[in-house]
Order: structure tokens, then sequence, then C-alpha cells
């Protein structure tokens, strides 16, 4: 019998449509993209590329709308919808970004759970395609970049839970201190 690898995203959701929270972390958490200077980020070279890169996405993924994002030292914050009615209409991708083409998701809803192509939804190959996009540009600057492997999405459900998120990203400098991310020890 073939061996999968865990899934570690809900089993009842695709991940093709919807509005989500987005975290990515760099590797070991390090601060490649500046530092918080009472309580404002001031973005170094590299998180220049990375808060670009950012701005690009709705640009060369028609399907995409940026609601929010924030670059912090050692993470990125991004709130954005996913809309496949706009997919259906134009193509999903105006452009190449990353390494990635334009996502094929054929009908697999029939096959049991852990045989399903999961990592072909939109969400992972616009976070995937969005994490190559910033690693190749910053590696041009000589620099060693890394992410973690993987990163944390948070489906949003509700207009409360979209405002809560909203708030955190726009005043993450401010929580800085308290941000569990913020400690490299962890």
């Amino acid at each position: 019998m073939t061996s999968f690898r865990k899934y570690p995203r809900v089993q009842w959701f695709d991940y093709n449509e919807g509005i989500f929270f987005v975290t990515i972390v760099t590797h070991n958490r390090l601060h490649y993209f500046g530092e918080i200077t009472d309580n404002i980020m001031s973005l170094n070279r590299c998180g220049l590329i990375a808060q670009n890169e950012i701005d690009l996405l709705p640009k060369r993924l028609n399907n995409i709308e940026l609601h929010n994002a924030v670059v912090m030292p050692n993470h990125i914050h991004l709130l954005l919808r996913i809309d496949n009615t706009k997919m259906a209409k134009t193509g999903s991708i105006k452009t190449k970004m990353g390494g990635l083409h334009s996502p094929e998701h054929p009908n697999n809803k029939d096959l049991p759970f852990e045989m399903r192509n999961h990592f072909a939804s939109l969400l992972s190959t616009t976070v995937c395609g969005l994490k190559s996009g910033i690693t190749r540009e910053i590696r041009k600057t000589g620099c060693d970049f890394r992410w973690q492997p993987r990163y944390h999405e948070h489906i949003v459900k509700h207009k409360q839970d979209y405002e809560l998120i909203n708030k955190y990203i726009a005043e993450n400098p401010l929580l800085w201190d308290k941000d569990v991310i913020n400690d490299c020890t962890k």
C-alpha cells in the first residue's frame, strides 16, 4: 500500500476559492527583511524585494485580491481572496510567477481524500509561487535567503474574523515585542 504525506489542511475545504490569512516564516526565524524600531517596520533591501513581490501578486494572478499584507523582520502576513470567477473568465495567470505556471485542477473529488492532489490548490500554488519569486529575487543580491518549509493559513469564515485579522496585520509592527515569531529561540 502506498503511504501518503500527512496533509496539514482541513479535509472539508479545497483551498481554491475564499479569503485566507497566510503567514510565511523565514528559515530559523532569521531577520532577513529589516528591523522594527519605535514600532515602525524599516524594510532593508530584502524586505523591499519581498514587499515588491507581494505588491505584484494581484497583477500577476488576476484571480487574487490582496486585501492587506505586512512584511515583518522574519515573516510575512497576507490577507487575500482567491476568486475563481475571474479565473474562469480570463485564466489564472497573466505572467509567470516564480517557477510556476497556471495550475491544473482536475476534478478529483471522487478520489479518497488522501489521494487527491492538494498541493495544486490555488492557495498552495499562489503561496509557493510568491515564496519562489521572493527567494529568486533576494538571491540575486547574493543573500543566501531561505524560508521555513510550508506556511500557515487560516480560512476567513465571517466578517468579524476578517476585521480582527485585518487589524492584526495593520498593527503587527506595534505588537512585535509580544509576537511569538519574534523569539528565535522557540
